[in-house]
């Protein structure tokens, strides 16, 4: 692999077997988890999705002893816990102090042999006030902070609804105006928040789902990752993503973004300060021999990051994706010539996950 597709790739995938299409059961979705920890291409690997109502059915002996097991040879296990919900801010502040409720108790369960690395909460779609959601997320950030300043990531998802641009322009407006944007603006090397805080606060995009009315169109995503950009928010994808470039999947009749696509043009986005129609640009581009890796650097159209660019959006703006698959954007980087799928990770259980 390209020194360059290591840096871009690097945790990038989040595990959600859990959740449609795969829709797998929690036994195999946990043990297809382990098994990635521990093939080559784990340094792609990113946590494991689960919800909070889910937590307790992995506090037995049985996982207590795989887990430190896995955690001695690979490091603790990262978990991004789903979190909130409900129809006002009041009951969404509800559900995620039961969620911490139930984090702690997992956290207390496996000790050190795990990590609860993000939130991921979906915002009510009540119309609320820039003050209203300011005070909510300086709430949700201080409850989540330990005393040195770190913490989970939070990602919130705003309903995507006709005032889906709205409610992403107001709440990364928020999050710049409580000091949780990263510091001193996007293109700083600096580490933490204007705040202080280690972990971020950022903005969770939708790019799919099992049905085509769930795919955001071009316009949409390229506005929510300008947004993103441009205010110096962290965002992290789920759903849809599980190709590299842009395409037509004939199983639900519609166009797939691509996870080079999206991750790249934050990555080039952040460098050269590009508009939403530059976002647009490279969001629908379906030519793969457009995105080359070097061991030097990202090239798209012209435009060129090095590793040290891709780098800092990697850690601080372009988290990472949600997929209910960890194989098959694996097997498609291998088809396009950009990685060489292991024995181990070919052979590997993935219940669920082979196609």
């Amino acid at each position: 692999m390209k020194a360059s597709l290591d840096r871009f790739t690097r945790g990038l995938i989040d595990y959600a077997g859990l959740f449609p299409p795969a829709g797998l059961g929690l036994t195999d979705a946990i043990e297809n988890y382990i098994s990635y920890r521990e093939v080559p291409e784990s340094g792609i690997l990113g946590s494991f999705v689960i919800p909070a109502g889910q937590l307790h059915a992995l506090c037995t002996t049985e996982y207590k002893t795989e887990f430190q097991r896995s955690a001695g040879a690979y490091g603790p296990l990262g978990f991004s816990v789903l979190a909130g919900g409900g129809e006002q801010l009041p009951d969404c502040r509800a559900g995620i102090e039961q969620a911490l409720e139930k984090i702690n108790k997992f956290q207390s369960f496996f000790g050190d042999s795990i990590t609860i690395t993000a939130l991921e909460i979906k915002l009510p779609a009540s119309n609320d006030s820039k003050a209203a959601l300011r005070d909510f997320l300086k709430h949700i950030r201080a409850i989540t902070l330990k005393e040195d300043g770190s913490g989970p990531d939070l990602f919130f998802e705003p309903v995507r609804d006709i005032h889906w641009e709205t409610r992403t322009e107001r709440f990364c407006s928020a999050v710049t105006a409580c000091g949780f944007a990263i510091k001193d603006g996007a293109n700083s090397n600096k580490n933490g928040t204007s705040a202080g805080t280690k972990a971020k606060t950022g903005l969770k995009l939708r790019c799919g789902g099992i049905e085509a009315h769930m795919f955001p169109t071009i316009e949409q995503l390229a506005f929510g990752l300008h947004q993103a950009v441009m205010n110096g928010v962290s965002c992290k994808a789920t759903a849809g993503l599980h190709h590299p470039v842009r395409h037509f999947n004939e199983s639900n009749g519609c166009m797939m973004h691509g996870f080079l696509n999206v991750f790249g043009a934050v990555i080039l986005g952040n460098k050269y300060g590009w508009m939403a129609s530059d976002f647009e640009a490279m969001l629908r581009d379906e030519s793969a021999a457009f995105f080359t890796f070097s061991d030097t650097d990202f090239e798209w159209n012209g435009c060129t990051a090095d590793l040290n660019d891709i780098d800092f959006a990697r850690n601080y703006l372009a988290g990472s994706y949600g997929s209910c698959s960890f194989v098959e954007p694996l097997e498609d980087l291998q088809e396009l010539g950009l990685l060489r799928v292991s024995g181990e990770l070919a052979s590997s259980p993935g219940v669920g996950e082979h196609s």
